[in-house]
């Protein structure tokens, strides 16, 4: 898949884009995807549950 100027769309996947730097901190990651979970879910859950008690 190509763009306009001829260059490949995907050089966003490639290898040295994909792999993390010397200062990444992979302890951060499941921390951070449990608080957008619970960010995400509780709205949602609030308002299924709610509807149903009503």
């Amino acid at each position: 898949m190509f763009n306009l100027k001829g260059c490949s769309v995907f050089h966003l996947l490639d290898k040295e884009r994909t792999i993390a730097g010397l200062g990444f901190n992979r302890w951060l990651v499941p921390p951070a995807a449990l608080a957008v979970h619970l960010c995400i879910g509780m709205p949602y859950g609030l308002s299924v549950f709610l509807v149903a008690t009503i």
